[in-house]
């Protein structure tokens, strides 16, 4: 007779109840907005779950451009390290809540910022300094990790490359890159400013650069909304682009916009 052993997963949720706040004292006046996981809440295949994560470089070249390679997805993991990782529930009672924000406490000398793309700015992970909500990264990583391992989808702008930077290999059929949903064929790849701007209607970016959270919860209903032109009639969504319009029709008439715009997002009207 054959015995059969079942391998447990060592990570339970549990992990969400342990993480390492390490300025909570310095931090008693603020009320954190990430909602605590319910004693009822389950994470499975069935989930959904926005994530962005922003990066610090601790390259000392001045001839790297890390910034351009941060923006293009092209940077290499050895010269970043992650800053802050913010994930938002995607469907269920606790829809847009934020699951996991966190900033990661640098154990190494942070050569730059990068806050023109990361949000992130000098203090902010340091333990002596920071007012953020301040963790490790060791804390971080096992929470991802226990979603992944859960079967949890994953929904994100380039999150692709916020894996492969926090080296977290997850299964392809578990992520979902808006990066991709919204492009054609052979054409540029569109940001996420541009995606908000033309599509919900939304400046994001635009008085405090990057947060993680907004781009995970932005990503998040972009998401949705490419869901609802799947299942209903495009025209309903879109009277301009006329009767048996396409999801490609309506995304052939957002590179059009772009290229007049040279991809620049038009300032907000002042009200």
């Amino acid at each position: 007779m054959n015995d059969y052993f079942v391998v447990m997963n060592p990570i339970n949720r549990d992990i969400f109840q342990k993480f390492c706040d390490l300025t909570a004292n310095r931090r008693c006046y603020q009320t954190s907005s990430v909602v605590p996981v319910q004693r009822n809440e389950v994470f499975n295949s069935d989930c959904v779950v926005a994530l962005d994560a922003e990066f610090v470089s601790l390259a000392e070249d001045d001839s790297i451009d890390l910034a351009s390679a941060v923006a293009a997805s092209t940077a290499k993991p050895s010269v970043l390290s992650v800053g802050r990782v913010t994930a938002v529930r995607g469907n269920g009672h606790l829809t847009d809540t934020l699951l996991m924000d966190e900033y990661v406490v640098a154990r190494d000398k942070v050569a730059n910022h990068l806050t023109e793309f990361s949000g992130i700015r000098p203090g902010d992970l340091s333990a002596n300094l920071s007012l953020k909500r301040l963790d490790t990264l060791k804390s971080v990583y096992v929470r991802l990790r226990y979603l992944v391992d859960s079967g949890v989808h994953f929904i994100g702008h380039g999150i692709h490359t916020d894996f492969r930077i926090l080296n977290i290999r997850v299964p392809a059929d578990q992520i979902i890159d808006t990066v991709q949903l919204y492009r054609l064929p052979d054409q540029r790849l569109i940001s996420l400013k541009f995606l908000s701007w033309y599509f919900l209607g939304n400046h994001i970016q635009h008085l405090h650069g990057h947060d993680s959270a907004e781009d995970a919860l932005t990503a998040l209903r972009l998401y949705n909304l490419y869901e609802k032109y799947r299942s209903m009639a495009y025209a309903d969504l879109n009277n301009s682009c006329g009767s048996g319009c396409t999801f490609v029709d309506l995304l052939a008439q957002m590179y059009e916009l772009g290229r007049s715009l040279q991809w620049k997002v038009p300032p907000p009207q002042n009200p």
